[in-house]
């Protein structure tokens, strides 16, 4: 098949190149360049996850500022288990040496002003803490007090119609501890100074207990708490009841725990119930 010059149509035979001068001045066309691959922007690298620490921090900003929306935010936090379980532990300990106080004192009157030496009388006495009691006493107050506040707020909701997740009000009332454990730190240290302001924080934190209780039972059962007249008696009633209820528990788990001091190898406990069999003689034998 014959081809044909491209600038001045002569017939040509394969292979063979025109001698037109269009067809010699031509240049031999280079081949065309590949195009340059167009750049694309890189995909914006997601913002890191706060770690655990910084998110424990703050946590605890956030509590002193708005408590109740931060306690809520932990609960509904993939790592609230975990705050959650740290605020425990730090209530747990702040309990326990809570405990541990309340020994030194009974030990403190028990010398009195007789300038004995504290060390020297549990030496003579051969008293041992009871380390592990008070720990398991400890960890027993940490749950009845979670348990009981949450408890209280869940079945109001139920009464209520209002749909509330337990395990969620649960880690709520944990994440709230970390106010009343450092409020018993600050209780301890001052007792340090005058016993009595040992126990009037103690106070001040079954206070603040109660009014946490209340704005749930407000804000997360919708129970008009505050209500004057039937409701406000009512409510504060059964409030006061279940609070009555758990400081005795708690009183009564934490004297266990604190009974278990040891001396010469007999506990307190021990001793009390030798006490009440013979008080418990002595009144048979005399009716």
């Amino acid at each position: 098949m014959a081809n044909f010059c491209r600038f001045c149509g002569s017939p040509l035979e394969e292979g063979q190149v025109c001698a037109c001068q269009a067809n010699q001045a031509a240049p031999e066309a280079a081949p065309a360049a590949p195009a340059a691959p167009v750049a694309t922007a890189a995909p914006a690298a997601a913002p890191a996850a706060p770690g655990l620490g910084n998110k424990l921090v703050e946590t605890l900003k956030n509590l002193w500022k708005a408590p109740k929306a931060t306690a809520v935010a932990v609960a509904e936090d993939p790592k609230g288990n975990t705050i959650a379980g740290i605020f425990a532990s730090v209530n747990l300990l702040a309990v326990f040496f809570y405990l541990w106080r309340i020994i030194g004192l009974l030990l403190d009157g028990m010398i009195g002003d007789s300038g004995v030496d504290l060390d020297e009388v549990m030496e003579y006495l051969d008293l041992e803490y009871p380390v592990i009691p008070m720990l398991v006493a400890g960890l027993a107050i940490v749950i009845l007090g979670t348990l009981l506040g949450a408890l209280v707020v869940f079945i109001a909701a139920k009464i209520n119609k209002q749909a509330v997740d337990f395990k969620k009000l649960i880690l709520v009332e944990t994440v709230r501890s970390v106010v009343p454990s450092a409020l018993l730190i600050v209780g301890i240290l001052l007792g340090l100074l005058v016993a009595e302001l040992h126990f009037l924080v103690l106070a001040l934190i079954l206070v603040l207990w109660f009014v946490n209780v209340c704005a749930d039972l407000r804000d997360v059962a919708g129970v008009q708490v505050l209500e004057t007249g039937k409701s406000l008696v009512v409510n504060g009633l059964v409030i006061f009841a279940v609070l009555a209820v758990g400081v005795y528990l708690m009183v009564t788990v934490g004297g266990w725990g604190i009974g278990e001091l040891s001396i010469q190898g007999v506990t307190l406990n021990e001793l009390i119930e030798k006490a009440g069999g013979i008080l418990d003689m002595l009144g048979s034998g005399m009716f």
